[in-house]
């Protein structure tokens, strides 16, 4: 990161101490360390940006409204000569999270301005609306004033006169009724248009809020498939030790055997040696017989030799069968473990394989439900009365209104997005 001094290191402490207030629900401690902040010129460019992110996002929207988006253009600017001075020693990955929190809280004031806006738009009507029922008023009280001075004109004239200017004031007075009657019917259908209009602009929010809660869910359930897919990963994993492991174990039998067959082999070999010098042995003896002193002790030395070959051979033997002892024991140890491992892992298998099966089932229940739910709402909104209404009051606006109530109407929608119907 860039070398900050000990002063500036001060300043992202106490910034860090204001996000720690917001989390806690202290808005205003922390908004007062940011405007103190933002007006110390030692500020870091970075940390201007973040205290311009949380100025625009937790300030009030009656005090700052026009401040907030100045707010976000600049931490905007600073973000982007960051990136043009070639990071300039910053983390690139801080660099990237910035611009993510910069663009969540642009959003965010976007949608505190258009809430804003309704709102705003929603008392202009309602003065509208005030005046419409005004003008009414007026309209139906002018007809008495209007009898009042024809009355008063009757009297100061004389009586042909009244008998001559009666039926044409009468016609006038007639066709004012009939026009001040006109004008507020329209303000009336204006206003029920307008409440109309909001009512529609209620249910495309309900609609969108709809649809990004569906989203939601499909995130969800994308998420939950691709933990099952990393589980899935490692019992192929677990599979692949297995094999490598019951791999290993039949090489070791097959070494083992043939050492035991090496052995049987020996002792065979030893053992038909051993036969052969006790038959040996019966033919000395048998040759003794009747042969002179010297010749039996040659005899005697040479059985004495081979009786010491012999028990030298049982010793060997001896050992041999130790030694086989011994690995037939390590063997059995061998396959008593392989067994356990392969007992553990088949256990450890069959319980992923339930947590996957019943994952599936609850995950595609909760699916189907939310998913026949939404079809419902929608089907109801699709063959419910707006569309009737929608028909009759376009029917009952004025000519010479329509294009500009169908151009607010355009821009409202295209601000808050399409509904998926």
């Amino acid at each position: 990161m860039v070398h900050e001094s000990k002063y500036q290191r001060g300043m992202r402490k106490r910034f860090e101490v204001a996000r720690n207030q917001v989390r806690s629900g202290d808005i205003a401690g922390a908004l007062a360390v940011c405007h103190d902040l933002i007006a110390d010129v030692q500020i870091p460019p970075i940390l201007r940006a973040e205290v311009n992110v949380c100025l625009a996002v937790h300030s009030d929207l009656k005090e700052h409204d026009a401040e907030k988006p100045r707010w976000i253009s600049e931490a905007k600017e600073v973000l982007q000569e960051l990136w043009a001075a070639r990071l300039v020693g910053h983390n690139a990955s801080y660099l990237e999270w910035l611009r993510n929190h910069i663009q969540a809280a642009e959003e965010d004031v976007k949608k505190q301005l258009e809430e804003a806006g309704v709102a705003i738009e929603k008392d202009q009507d309602k003065v509208v609306a005030k005046d419409a029922e005004d003008e009414l008023g007026v309209a139906r009280d002018a007809p008495d004033a209007e009898e009042e001075h024809t009355l008063r004109l009757r009297q100061q004239q004389p009586q042909s006169q009244i008998v001559l200017s009666l039926p044409q004031t009468d016609k006038e007075k007639g066709k004012e009724k009939e026009i001040t009657i006109t004008h507020a019917k329209r303000a009336q259908e204006q206003n029920k248009t307008q409440e109309t209009m909001e009512d529609m602009s209620k249910e495309l929010k309900h609609t969108v809020a709809e649809r990004d809660q569906l989203r939601q869910q499909l995130d969800e359930q994308k998420r939950l498939v691709e933990d099952m897919r990393k589980e899935w990963d490692e019992l192929s994993l677990d599979v692949g030790m297995l094999r490598q492991e019951r791999t290993s174990y039949e090489y070791e039998q097959r070494h083992e055997r043939r050492a035991q067959a090496a052995i049987i082999q020996s002792q065979q070999q030893g053992i038909n040696q051993r036969d052969q010098m006790i038959h040996n042995q019966q033919q000395t003896i048998q040759q003794m017989q009747g042969t002179p002193e010297y010749d039996q002790q040659q005899m005697i030395a040479t059985i004495q030799y081979q009786q010491q070959v012999i028990e030298e051979q049982e010793v060997m033997m001896t050992e041999q069968d130790r030694e086989a002892n011994a690995m037939l024991e390590r063997r059995r140890m061998t396959v008593d473990h392989l067994r356990q491992t392969v007992d553990v892992r088949n256990q450890l298998i069959n319980r992923q394989k339930t947590t996957i099966q019943e994952l599936r089932e609850t995950m595609s229940a909760q699916l189907i439900e939310s998913q026949q739910q939404t079809i419902d709402q929608l089907t109801q909104q699709r063959d419910g009365p707006p569309g009737a209404q929608v028909d009759a009051l376009i029917a009952a606006l004025p000519v010479e209104q329509l294009p500009g109530i169908l151009e607010r109407l355009v821009a409202r929608l295209s601000q808050r997005g399409r509904p998926q119907r």
